[in-house]
């Protein structure tokens, strides 16, 4: 894993293209001293205003908050800006549409439990519902986490929807229609609420929904909408699958949000989407090409429009890609694109980051995951998981302990 924790994700400019000069504006002042009590004799240029330190800052990029450390250092002014109230919220809303990764979810391949792996577990190591056991990790969307809480003796089974940084879980049964026909096999998806104003700060107290899509082995596919404002499931929304499907059920993994879209994959080439159009929502299928049977993951291509396809071979070192249109009619046209090298050998594509278009790659030999983003062409490593699993499920959002908001 030497190769690929030597490189590193290139910050992504942010609006302004202010990212690399402050980045090296804060380089310069750790050189020449800048920080800590020589820092008392900096003063700032006629002109510069408070607001305008603070719009400096908030384009600070959230994956290297080490550049907002050595800013809080330069003076006490700036290290009560950067801790302030206002300033969090406005940071967490800037950077809403791209927060950082915090850690990642997975389930043990041996046991009935998750378990979360955190980036810096100093910093932020959240406390699993029951410790994790009899808990399977689903999704995890805005800042919250779906699991499924396995049934016991005394205690039928039922859905979680868990806040990671406040600790707040909400518990929601199955639907009753679903139940009352026997059930199937599921997946679910949690969302934020489509009324809700507040993009990043959504999970705490805010409301959301959860999108429940099942299979029966009869072919007919239905799916459900619960929404926490009205505590109730929505009537559901069926369609036959096609005679050409090649799917026998859907797969309990994250799901891939792309524009209005919502992709489940399944047991075979075929995917479920479910696209979302004013209050309603309508049922389709999509097939995978024949070289993404095995393996493949679903990502958000750039441009917000356009699903991709991941695969990679066992121990090969280029992972292949196909985009579609997200919500095109018909069947699906995919269009093949050149392969991308990997840094290192990948043993198979675990997940994908729904933010950021970068996908999750198992490693072997004892090494750990690592991200790779498909644009830049760049990797980092992950903390290796304690146990067995074949899918990482990334927790992405915002975590400051002195404000929860």
């Amino acid at each position: 894993m030497a190769e690929s924790s030597e490189r590193r994700v290139r910050p992504r400019r942010a609006a302004g293209g202010l990212t690399d000069e402050l980045a090296a504006a804060a380089g310069t002042m750790e050189e020449h001293g800048a920080v800590g009590r020589v820092a008392k004799k900096i003063r700032a240029p006629p002109g510069v205003t408070e607001d305008l330190h603070m719009e400096f800052l908030l384009r600070l990029p959230p994956e290297l908050p080490k550049h907002l450390f050595r800013f809080a250092a330069v003076s006490k002014g700036w290290r009560r800006m950067v801790h302030s109230q206002v300033f969090l919220r406005e940071y967490h809303k800037y950077h809403a549409a791209n927060p950082p990764m915090l850690g990642y979810l997975y389930n043990q391949r041996c046991a009935p439990a998750a378990e979360f792996v955190a980036i810096v577990p100093a910093c932020f190591a959240p406390r699993l519902p029951d410790d994790g056991r009899g808990l399977y990790v689903i999704d995890c969307r805005q800042g919250r986490v779906l699991f499924h809480k396995l049934g016991r003796p005394c205690t039928p089974e039922s859905i979680i929807v868990w806040d990671p940084v406040s600790g707040h879980q909400n518990y929601v049964s199955f639907p009753e229609e679903f139940e009352s026909t026997g059930g199937g096999r599921w997946s679910a998806a949690v969302l934020g609420d489509a009324d809700d104003t507040c993009v990043q700060a959504i999970s705490q107290g805010g409301s959301f929904r959860i999108v429940f899509v099942a299979m029966t082995g009869e072919g007919e596919t239905s799916a459900y909408v619960y929404r926490s404002k009205t505590s109730s499931w929505s009537a559901a929304t069926s369609a036959e699958k096609p005679p050409t499907a090649d799917a026998d059920y859907i797969e309990r993994k994250a799901a891939t949000m792309v524009a209005n879209n919502l992709f489940f994959r399944t047991s075979g080439r075929t995917i479920v989407r479910l696209q979302f159009s004013g209050e309603g929502a309508e049922l389709s299928f999509l097939e995978l090409p024949p070289s993404m049977a095995q393996g493949a993951v679903l990502v958000p291509a750039p441009g917000g429009r356009i699903l991709r396809s991941a695969a990679v071979a066992f121990q090969s070192r280029y992972v292949r890609f196909c985009d579609t249109e997200a919500g095109g009619d018909g069947p699906a046209e995919w269009t093949p694109l050149t392969s991308v090298k990997l840094a290192v050998a990948g043993f198979g594509l675990l997940g994908s980051v729904e933010t950021t278009g970068e996908i999750l790659v198992g490693t072997g030999g004892g090494r750990g995951p690592y991200v790779f983003d498909i644009q830049s062409r760049c990797s980092r490593a992950l903390p290796k998981p304690r146990a067995d699993t074949t899918a990482l499920t990334p927790l992405m959002g915002f975590y400051t302990p002195e404000a929860r908001y």
